[in-house]
């Protein structure tokens, strides 16, 4: 429980810094797949453990360790924390390539052959870079 808090000031805290205005939802994403892993540890864990015997439970809680030490691996080399594009497009403007139209209401009135809407995309592009 003491290794908490580096888990709450870290993982939990990152949505609010990859999509401020979507938080929640990415929240609540987060919050839903890791919800999987408690609920397939009690079966993988019974699978483990048949007996109950010391060493079948020493392999369960290294198994353990395996999967929580390879997972925080993973989050550390690849986690970043700079704000998405799709968070807010207006500031970040679209990827380069963005073929898909505009997603905000106020884009919907230029098309994506509408000239100004091609130089606009570029300026915001040029800006994230």
């Amino acid at each position: 429980m003491g290794l908490m808090g580096g888990f709450y000031c870290g993982m939990k805290i990152n949505t609010l810094d990859l999509a401020p205005n979507y938080a929640g939802s990415l929240t609540s994403f987060v919050n839903t797949t890791s919800t999987f892993a408690g609920i397939i540890t009690p079966y993988l864990i019974g699978l483990l453990t048949p007996d109950s015997t010391l060493v079948q439970w020493r392999t369960a809680f290294w198994v353990c360790l395996a999967v929580l030490v390879s997972t925080n691996i993973i989050y550390c080399i690849w986690t970043e924390g700079e704000q998405q594009w799709w968070d807010d497009v207006r500031h970040l403007g679209y990827p380069p390539g963005w073929k898909h139209g505009p997603i905000t209401k106020d884009d919907l009135t230029l098309t994506s052959t509408h000239p100004e809407y091609i130089e606009l995309n570029k300026k915001l592009c040029a800006e994230i870079h």
